[in-house]
């Protein structure tokens, strides 16, 4: 019992580290809407920040997948 404990609380701190880490990303998202970047530029950013948030935030609250696959670079890397 004392383990499975122990990794509920794991994945609590994950899941908290990584849902401030989402939101200093939304913070630099709404500093960056306020900057003076082309709109593309702005546009770019944004969505990219935005996604890597939304998958942060996501990442320690699905029990199903806690941890989201591995890049393409890194699985071709592990087969070497």
């Amino acid at each position: 019992m004392a383990l499975a404990d122990d990794l509920k609380a794991g994945i609590a701190a994950l899941d908290a580290e990584t849902t401030r880490v989402g939101q200093r990303i939304d913070a630099l998202v709404a500093r960056l809407a306020q900057g003076t970047l082309s709109d593309a530029e702005k546009a770019e950013v944004m969505a990219a920040l935005t996604a890597e948030a939304d998958r942060l935030k996501v990442l320690g609250t699905d029990p199903s997948a806690p941890v989201p696959p591995p890049s393409p670079a890194l699985q071709a890397a592990r087969r070497k």
